[in-house]
Parts: structure tokens; sequence; C-alpha cells
């Protein structure tokens, strides 16, 4: 009773259109392809609020120097940026371009190319990104060359990994909670590694929690065998916990530092099925995010 009265609050505050959206998603996920609908995507905060990339990318970075004080920040200077799932507003591709990156290429399976003009999105986004930029990184051009060059250095390829064309090798690989999402893992960061630049950086926030409207993010989740959870409550996570993660990577070529972001052992009370326990330990279980990162 108290997941569900979590849950009906959850929807109580949440606006209508972002329940139904997320709503059709679901419902629609094993359509041939969903695309964002972007009055929705305007409508709401999570995505039009332009400082976040940079508020993400800065936050992860400042947490792996903690701990790591050789870690050089990222520099997109020249550079050919990959951001696996970079979203409805391009991700970090407007802050790559701002700092001078040579091409950026989002892969995004619902992209809607519209956004590009949507009124909100050049008069209302770009240009609050554009005034934070210019505020953080100094002057480096005027508004109509960076919108210009945004169009220019950008492409957003609107399917998934293993079904993309690629004309070139990337330097820099980022993602924000998408290697969570993606199926199959292993062999998506096996072709991956075969198209990263020698020295290619890489930088991925993996959010392992259940990624549902529940009071603990493990909630349900250790419960169960993985196989029993997916058909219960659907399979847009992948389950792989940060051991998988870290050792296909190595797999694929890229040599992997894990940085703890946090965990949420706190309030777990739930048993934790025999499955779960024979194969990872307290801290690969209970990592709510995991930052991967390194060379290739």
């Amino acid at each position: 009773m108290n997941v569900l009265a979590y849950t009906l609050k959850r929807l109580w505050n949440t606006p209508p259109r972002q329940v139904f959206g997320a709503l059709r998603r679901r419902l629609s996920r094993h359509n041939t392809r969903v695309i964002y609908d972007l009055e929705e995507i305007f409508s709401a905060p999570k995505h039009t609020r332009s400082q976040r990339p940079y508020d993400f990318l800065h936050r992860y970075q400042a947490i792996i120097h903690r701990h790591h004080p050789e870690w050089i920040e990222i520099d997109f200077a020249g550079k050919r940026v990959l951001e696996s799932g970079c979203g409805p507003m391009l991700g970090w591709g407007p802050l790559a371009v701002y700092l001078g990156c040579d091409h950026f290429t989002g892969v995004e399976p619902m992209f809607n190319s519209a956004v590009f003009d949507h009124p909100q999105w050049s008069g209302r986004y770009l240009l609050n990104f554009y005034r934070d930029a210019a505020a953080l990184f100094g002057y480096r051009m005027d508004f109509d060359r960076f919108l210009q060059q945004v169009r220019e250095r950008v492409t957003v390829l609107p399917t998934t990994h293993l079904s993309a064309s690629w004309s070139e090798p990337f330097d820099i690989w980022l993602s924000n909670s998408v290697l969570e999402h993606v199926e199959p893992l292993a062999e998506t960061l096996l072709q991956l590694g075969t198209l990263a630049a020698p020295g290619c950086r890489f930088l991925h926030a993996v959010d392992f929690g259940n990624h549902r409207a529940t009071k603990h993010p493990f909630d349900d989740l250790y419960t169960m065998p993985p196989a029993t959870y997916r058909q219960r409550f659907g399979t847009q996570i992948n389950l792989y916990r940060c051991n998988d993660v870290q050792r296909f990577l190595q797999d694929a070529g890229f040599q992997t530092q894990l940085t703890p972001y946090y965990d949420a052992r706190e309030f777990f009370t739930a048993s934790i099925s025999p499955w779960w326990r024979q194969r990872y330990d307290e801290a690969a279980l209970f990592l709510k995010v995991g930052l991967f990162h390194g060379v290739r």
C-alpha cells in the first residue's frame, strides 16, 4: 500500500501531458519507431533547463577528480564527439559546439528532427544556453554564428548503435543514464570499440536503479531473478550491474575505471534473491550511480 500511495502521489504531482507521454512511450515500445512529442518536451522542466548538460558534466568530472586527481577535464576543441542517447535537445551537443568540437554525433532512436525548427528551440533553449556558455567560458562567437554551427556540426542518428551508419571514428564518447537501457550491451560496446579513435576518452554515468516511481530505487529488483523481473515490469532496463558494465567496456578495448557516485543501501529492507547474492557483492548490488571513465 505504501508503494501504491507513493506512485499515486507522483502521478498527482506530474502534469497530465507528461503522464500520458510516458504511457504512450511505454505502450508503444514495440512499434517500429516512436519519436519525442515536442510539445511535451518543451513543457517539461527536465528538458528545458538549458544549464542541465553543463551541470551534469561539471559535477561528474568534479567527482572523478576527487577520486583521481590525475583526471584532466575533457577538452572538446577540434574533437569528434559521440553521445549515446543524446535525448530530444541534443544533450551535450550545444556545449561541445560552443567549445569548438569538430563534429558532434548523437545516437537517439526517438529523436524528432522538427526540434530544429521549433520556435522555443532557438529562441528559448539555445539562447539561454548560449548566455550561460558565454558567461562560463567567455565570448567566442555571436548567437547567430552559434546557431549556424549547431546546425552544421551536429548530426543525430535516429536509430540504435548497431543499426547506425558510421562515417568516421570518434575522439570523445559520452552518455548520461543510457547504457543501462542498451540491449544487447556487450555487442554494442564491441562495435563501438572498433570505431573509437586511438586515445578516445569516455565518460558514462550509469543509473542502476529500477527506473520506476517506487519509494526505494531498488524496490522489487533484487527479490527475483532478472528474467522474472523483466517479465513483470518490462524490458526498459537491461539489469546489468557495475561489474558487468566495466567488464563489457574492457572487453571492447576501453581501459575503464569506475568511480562510485553514490549507493542506496539505506532503507532497503527486502530479502535479496539467491540469484543476485551468488553473483554480486553488496557494493555492486547497492551502487545506484556509477561513473565509468578512461581511454580507449
